[in-house]
């Protein structure tokens, strides 16, 4: 079974920022942040959407209040909604969310994504193959849009980043799981992932707003609005988040199944 989904802070920003988005703290397309590609950053946020147990993910919640489980680290991932065979879980396709981040973490979300895989597939697909079903995932994307405290991101066709060939995990309570897929916990590879991505430096402490969504397409009509509380203090990790409400971005799926 072929899978392919589309879409739906320490230190200092190690990039150069992109003009031409007319966002500032954007990070040009390509850009090296943390010692890492943006390619490489939408690895691991493939690596962290899929760690997370179906019961807590944040691909699921309708508020936010679970974007902080299992993150860690300078760049803050922020994740959506899930979709397969361009069916979601019942749920709505506007979102209204909260985050409440730290005044030193970037936040790296995709505007829209697909990854490709092997996963219960009977013949695999060498990592071209993958590469170009994940592609194709993207492709025919129109009528993106992305917006910071009301600052529209410009060009953002621009932003698109390809993955390394990478591995995930995922445990026995997983997100496949809620559409009928009775996969184990399991280490996937090799996996690759092409898509829209932003990557924005961390913002100033206070109130701070970012709408996205998709016009047109196959997984139109899909408009969400996050709410930022940057706090004046670094936040503690772990279970001193318990109980914040959080942020996850729109992540619209579809899956392309070969049985």
């Amino acid at each position: 079974m072929c899978r392919i989904i589309a879409s739906i802070v320490v230190g200092v920003l190690a990039c150069a920022l992109n003009a031409g988005s007319a966002v500032a703290g954007v990070a040009a397309p390509h850009s090296t942040v943390e010692g890492k590609t943006l390619g490489e950053w939408s690895a691991d946020w493939w690596k962290y959407v899929f760690s997370v147990p179906s019961a807590d993910s944040p691909l699921f919640d309708t508020t936010g209040a679970k974007a902080h489980i299992g993150q860690s680290g300078s760049v803050f991932f922020l994740a959506g909604t899930l979709s397969i065979n361009g069916v979601p879980p019942a749920g709505p396709s506007t979102f209204d969310r909260t985050v409440t981040v730290g005044p030193d973490q970037f936040l790296f979300f995709p505007v829209k994504n697909s990854w490709a895989d092997n996963l219960g597939v009977d013949s695999p697909s060498t990592v071209q193959q993958l590469r170009d079903q994940a592609a194709a995932g993207v492709d025919v994307v129109t009528g993106l849009h992305a917006s910071i405290d009301g600052a529209e991101v410009a060009n953002l066709t621009d932003h698109r980043e390809v993955s390394p060939a990478f591995s995930y995990t995922i445990p026995n309570d997983n997100v496949f799981n809620r559409f009928g897929f009775n996969f184990p916990a399991q280490t996937v590879s090799p996996a690759v992932a092409d898509g829209y991505y932003l990557m924005v430096e961390p913002l100033a402490p206070g109130v701070h707003t970012i709408n996205f969504g998709q016009g047109q397409g196959p997984d139109s009509g899909l408009d969400v609005t996050y709410h930022l509380n940057v706090t004046s203090a670094v936040p503690l990790p772990g279970a001193a988040w318990a109980g914040m409400v959080t942020l996850p971005l729109l992540l619209v799926a579809r899956r392309l199944c070969r049985l």
